[in-house]
């Protein structure tokens, strides 16, 4: 029965080694956030299989946070869920939400030392609704609000053509 246990027991831990393998990856970000190799990379970032996509998380040089954002496939060409940008220290410098690459509902920016600068909701990557911005002092600049209605722009007439 012993053997019968260790072999249980090495067989359980290799397949989990072998999951957790899958399941964790590994990635770089270059200074324009996009996906870039070791080498030419300046953030280091993980990368954890989820049950509805990929979750990701970059690190500035000092360990701190750069991003967290969801992505749909595994080769995180579809953003689909909570996306959170940090300035250093942990200072929040976006958080939104993409649905299938699409900024969808509140997004909420602030600038470098952790003031206010704009917030507003996105309909289908469309501003909607009521949007304010902020100075880098907190004073408020600017309240617009914004519909998501298209424009009904009248349609030409057809030219008429001439007899022949």
């Amino acid at each position: 029965m012993k053997p019968f246990s260790f072999f249980f027991a090495t067989l359980l831990s290799v397949v989990s080694c072998y999951a957790q393998k899958n399941d964790t990856l590994r990635k770089y970000l270059d200074n324009k956030l996009e996906f870039a190799s070791r080498a030419t990379s300046a953030y280091p970032a993980i990368a954890i299989r989820q049950s509805d996509g990929w979750f990701l998380m970059a690190m500035y040089p000092d360990s701190s946070v750069l991003l967290r954002a969801h992505f749909k496939d595994k080769n995180f060409t579809i953003k689909n869920g909570p996306y959170i940008l940090y300035h250093p220290k942990n200072i929040k410098a976006i958080q939104g939400t993409y649905v299938l690459n699409v900024p969808e509902g509140p997004w909420t920016y602030w600038h470098a030392n952790g003031q206010l600068k704009d917030s507003g909701v996105l309909v289908n990557n469309v501003m909607c609704g009521l949007w304010q911005s902020w100075s880098a002092s907190g004073k408020k600049l600017v309240s617009a609000n914004y519909t998501n209605q298209p424009v009904n722009l009248p349609v030409p007439a057809p030219a008429r053509r001439k007899p022949t």
